[in-house]
């Protein structure tokens, strides 16, 4: 084998080598389906609540006046996860960040809106896996359903802890 037909397969290897790392590097971003519920409650009360229930326990890592720092853990369909978060509060809003798991990146918000009875809160967000375009096609079928539908039952929870305050 020649010289020259050694550096051309070693080229190609190189390439492809390098073709796989831009692969997994490249990580699309999946924009979850927006999930709405109205409570009987005020914006600045659900605010108020998730600030409670997110600044209280062992899973807290570290807390300011509007930021908490906290491990999450559970299991959404198939899939069992375990973050490490940035949670932000606002006057009728609150942001997850992610800071650690299995996400590349991971960002959600909960905006509490006024309605004449009380509030209606709509969860929004993005994620992208890691392994970049190789997980793309599990990140936009499974991954996504799976988050979605664990944003939908914690949602409906909240829903129906203000049943009796607003009968949607």
């Amino acid at each position: 084998m020649s010289k020259r037909s050694i550096a051309s397969r070693g080229g190609s290897y190189v390439a492809g080598s390098a073709m796989s790392l831009a692969c997994m590097s490249v990580a699309p971003t999946i924009r979850l389906t927006p999930e709405s519920v109205r409570v009987g409650i005020s914006p600045t009360d659900v605010i108020a609540q998730f600030r409670a229930r997110m600044s209280d326990g062992a899973d807290v890592v570290a807390a300011g006046s509007d930021t908490v720092v906290r491990r999450f853990s559970g299991q959404a369909g198939h899939f069992r996860y375990s973050t490490v978060e940035v949670v932000t509060f606002g006057p009728t809003w609150l942001t997850f960040e992610h800071l650690k798991g299995p996400y590349k990146s991971c960002n959600e918000r909960f905006e509490a809106a006024p309605t004449s009875d009380g509030a209606q809160l709509t969860h929004t967000g993005t994620f992208a896996l890691r392994g970049g375009l190789l997980t793309w096609p599990l990140a936009r079928t499974a991954v996504k359903r799976s988050f979605e539908q664990h944003v939908r039952d914690h949602m409906q929870a909240l829903r129906l802890e203000h049943i009796d305050r607003h009968p949607d």
